[in-house]
């Protein structure tokens, strides 16, 4: 049992008694752990607000590392979880319920010092109910990361970081203090408790079959899946790569009006990739302006426009570049794919060179809907217009061609110039949006 807060005042939770069996590791300084936690948990706080939390079936095993102090290897599964809060607020109670959560850390390393493997966390058949009509449902979610040569802080080393910053944690926790606290310290206390060192990271979040349903037991939404991940390789090295990825597919809205159901994206996806990033360059420089403004907070803004004039150096210098795979948009009627890429140039006007080609299947049928709708009155009126004359403004420089399906399409290369031009099929392409 754990308790906080001012007598009379008091915040409890109750946890019980988490039990582990141990026996020595196949490699020396670990331990094989085979845990039991308890099936119930209670929270109590002021003003007589509970949270209790029950587990059903549960399996968790691990490896403890004495250099660390804690354990590198983790499998640890609970079915049937059920979360319910309860209290005085208008808003509760709350229930929450999950067929089953897992949590699995895989962590090694080759020579005992750098540790690289994923770090997953995932739960199915989640329902939230608040106290309202209503409810949310949700398939399955999943949190996948992995970290790559990753110099693991010792549980000791990290205390003795906080403590470091105790100062400015407790003026951070009091809200009587916390507008006063130094900005420079906070700054400082944050760049050294997430300073690890390590060569590379990756975190994708994905959902699946995500529903929310209303008073009339009707989905009002509807998602099949989404999702959303970056990766970052070579932060120990010169030159790194980064990337981004993001989509979703099957997406309804149940009182969606009529005429936009042929023009909302239903399914999207969006992979970027920038490769021979200067990592260190760009950290170094960083960290210099950090300084630089702890010491002289004046200065701050001369600092940031010193950034704004290297960083395009940097980037021409280490070869920069960027590019699209597997990136489209897809309504009812229509689909857009995107590719191609650009590069840092400090020599260009823009400082970049880009050659991105687009290609739109059903760009007609799109712009038929834009024009019947564009006499509607108020704002659906005034947006079909203007989607109307996009549209007619892209056809009149598209070059006919076949989308991958084999459907009538427009092909459309938007280029930025050593020069600093921006055209669209070889045509200015400001000049193109501003005509009439």
């Amino acid at each position: 049992k754990f308790m906080a807060g001012p007598v009379g005042d008091q915040s409890v939770f109750d946890f019980g008694v988490i039990t582990a069996n141990a026996m020595r590791g196949d490699k020396e300084g670990t331990w094989k752990m085979a845990l039991a936690f308890p099936p119930n948990y209670t929270f109590s706080g002021p003003e007589g607000s509970t949270v209790s939390i029950t587990l059903g079936q549960q399996n968790s095993v691990g490896i403890l590392s004495e250099k660390l102090g804690y354990f590198t290897n983790l499998d640890m599964t609970f079915g049937n979880v059920a979360v319910a809060v309860n209290g005085s607020s208008p808003d509760l109670p709350i229930n929450i319920s999950m067929g089953e959560i897992k949590f699995f850390q895989n962590l090694f390393s080759k020579d005992g010092e750098l540790y690289t493997g994923p770090i997953n966390v995932s739960a199915n058949n989640l329902t939230f109910k608040p106290n309202e009509d209503g409810v949310f449902t949700l398939g399955e979610f999943a949190g996948n990361s992995t970290i790559t040569d990753m110099d693991l802080p010792s549980l000791q080393e990290y205390k003795a970081k906080v403590m470091k910053h105790q100062e400015t944690l407790a003026a951070m926790s009091d809200p009587a203090s916390a507008e006063m606290a130094d900005p420079n310290a906070i700054i400082a206390m944050f760049a050294d408790l997430y300073d690890f060192k390590m060569d590379g990271f990756g975190i994708e979040y994905v959902v699946k079959n995500a529903a929310l349903q209303g008073a009339e037991n009707q989905p009002d939404f509807k998602l099949a899946s989404g999702k959303f991940g970056f990766n970052i390789e070579g932060l120990m090295k010169e030159s790194g790569v980064f990337g981004i990825d993001f989509g979703y597919n099957g997406i309804e809205v149940q009182d969606e009006p009529p005429e936009y159901k042929d023009i909302v994206p239903r399914d999207t996806n969006l992979s970027i990739k920038a490769n021979n990033i200067p990592i260190k360059a760009l950290t170094d420089l960083a960290s210099t302006t950090m300084d630089s403004i702890a010491a002289n907070p004046e200065m701050a803004q001369m600092a940031g426009l010193g950034v704004m004039m290297k960083v395009p150096m940097i980037l021409s210098q280490a070869g920069t570049k960027f590019e699209f795979s597997d990136t489209y948009a897809k309504g009812n009627t229509y689909k857009t794919t995107l590719s191609g890429g650009g590069k840092a140039d400090i020599s260009a006007v823009m400082s970049m060179t880009a050659d991105i080609k687009s290609i739109f299947a059903g760009l007609d049928d799109v712009l038929a809907i834009a024009e019947q709708h564009q006499a509607s009155p108020g704002e659906v009126g005034m947006y079909y217009m203007q989607l109307a004359s996009t549209l007619n403004k892209l056809k009149s420089v598209g070059k006919a061609t076949q989308s991958a399906e084999g459907k009538p399409a427009y092909e459309f290369n938007f280029q930025i110039t050593p020069e600093g031009t921006m055209t669209i099929n070889g045509q200015d392409a400001q000049a193109l949006m501003m005509a009439p």
